[in-house]
């Protein structure tokens, strides 16, 4: 398995525990990687799957861990799964712990994986809609997990590690005029180098994934406003200007910022 990385910045933007029941004949998840965790249940078939370069086979009532940033690709054979994309909402009891810390990626003990399989369904099962609710399921699945499989120290690779600083970086100042040249300079890089290296990860120009995270802040804000004044938000938020949000909104929508509110399985 090969291809190019890619960066699934959309989890990383959701506050919610991403969740989804599947069922996956011949299917190919491409390398990627994001800043949530992501575990994986299987319930029936196999799946051949590579985690930070490393090789694995799953079958059968194992369960997939990837950590944070971890970079995994995913060939599904004939499979019924339960995935889990976990953000630092419903982690952050345990950030203390994934700092320096993580379990293996293959976790192979099936009969102890099954006592943990009720939690799953009820996660995948979406009848759960308390916050405190949902974080228990994941506190005791997590929990357990690293209880029950050995703790390995995390190795961080040098360029996977200077873009997650550079996204959390973005997360905190996008509302200021960040530009290549500001942003380069604040972390110590040639302006070219950074730029390319940011391109080849992210999968995108640093100027796009900015008014991505833009766009994706200003309409969570936007809707729990009665009547927001997008021409003030969008200057609250970072964009250079009315024109350039809408051209955003319009590129990743297909339509008006205003039909973008009232359509709530967007962002």
């Amino acid at each position: 398995m090969n291809g190019n990385l890619v960066y699934e910045g959309e989890h990383d933007t959701q506050n919610d525990l991403f969740t989804h029941l599947e069922v996956s004949i011949n299917h190919r998840v491409p390398p990627h990687f994001h800043r949530c965790i992501e575990i994986i249940y299987f319930l029936k078939g196999s799946a051949s799957v590579i985690i930070d370069g490393e090789q694995f086979t799953f079958s059968e009532n194992d369960i997939m861990f990837a950590k944070r940033c971890a970079t995994h690709e995913i060939v599904y054979n004939n499979c019924e799964t339960v995935l889990l994309v976990i953000p630092p909402k419903y982690s952050d009891d345990f950030e203390y712990i994934f700092q320096n810390t993580t379990i293996p990626a293959c976790l192979s003990d099936k009969e102890f994986n099954k006592t943990l399989k009720s939690c799953f369904w009820h996660l995948s099962s979406r009848t759960e809609t308390l916050d405190m609710v949902i974080k228990g399921y994941i506190n005791i699945i997590i929990g357990k997990l690293f209880e029950h499989y050995p703790n390995t120290k995390i190795e961080n690779k040098a360029n996977i590690d200077l873009i997650i600083k550079v996204l959390n970086y973005i997360d905190k100042h996008y509302t200021e005029q960040i530009t290549l040249d500001s942003i380069s300079k604040y972390f110590g890089y040639n302006k070219y180098y950074f730029s390319r290296l940011f391109n080849q990860t992210i999968g995108e120009n640093l100027n796009s994934y900015l008014n991505g995270v833009r766009l994706a802040n200003l309409v969570k804000y936007a809707r729990k406003t009665d009547k927001p004044n997008f021409l003030q938000l969008t200057m609250n938020f970072g964009f250079e200007s009315f024109s350039t949000f809408y051209r955003v909104c319009y590129n990743k929508y297909g339509m008006s910022p205003r039909k973008v509110l009232q359509n709530k399985r967007l962002i």
